[in-house]
C-alpha cells in the first residue's frame, strides 16, 4: 500500500469526522432552542454531506492497498497545467453565471472539466450533462436552494 494513499484516506475520512461532529452539534443547537423547524435542516445537510465523504475515504483507502508505485508518472509540470487549466475554467464558470445562470453554466462546465481530467469527449458530454442534472436536482429541488440565474437561464 502507498503511504499517499493512507495519509489521504485518513485526511478525508478525519474531514468526515469533523463534520459528522459538527452536524451531531448543530443538530442539538437547533432542536433544543427550537430555530430550525423542519425536518431537512442544515445539520441534515452537514450529516448526509459527511458521510458521503467518510465512505468515498474508507473507498480510497481500500483500492490503495493494492496500489504500487508508478514506474513513470507524467511529465514534470503536467501537473501545474492541469491545475492552471482547471482554474481557469473555474473563474470562467463563476464569470459565466450573471449571463448563463446556474444551469447553464454547469451544464457547459463539467463537460469541460472532464475532458480536461482525460475522459474522451463523447464521455465527457455524457458524465458531465448527468453530473450537472444530479447537482441541478440536489440543489434546486432536495435541499430548494435559490440558484442563479442568467439573461438565458430558463431553469427553476
Amino acid at each position: 500500500m502507498r503511504r499517499q494513499g493512507v495519509l489521504g484516506s485518513l485526511g478525508i475520512m478525519a474531514l468526515a469526522a469533523i463534520g459528522l461532529r459538527d452536524a451531531w452539534r448543530l443538530s442539538k443547537v437547533l432542536r433544543e432552542t427550537g430555530a430550525y423547524h423542519s425536518d431537512m435542516g442544515p445539520d441534515l445537510y452537514l450529516a448526509v454531506v459527511s458521510a458521503a465523504l467518510l465512505l468515498c475515504g474508507a473507498w480510497h483507502w481500500f483500492r490503495s492497498r493494492g496500489e504500487r508505485a508508478p514506474s513513470a508518472g507524467p511529465e514534470p509540470g503536467e501537473g501545474v497545467r492541469q491545475v492552471g487549466r482547471l482554474v481557469l475554467l473555474l473563474v470562467g464558470y463563476v464569470a459565466a453565471f450573471p449571463f448563463l445562470g446556474y444551469l447553464l453554466a454547469t451544464l457547459a462546465f463539467f463537460p469541460v472539466a472532464f475532458f480536461l481530467f482525460g475522459v474522451r469527449p463523447a464521455k465527457s458530454l455524457a458524465i458531465g450533462v448527468l453530473v450537472a442534472a444530479i447537482f441541478y436536482v440536489l440543489f434546486a429541488y432536495v435541499a430548494e436552494l435559490p440558484l442563479p440565474k442568467g439573461l438565458l437561464d430558463f431553469g427553476a
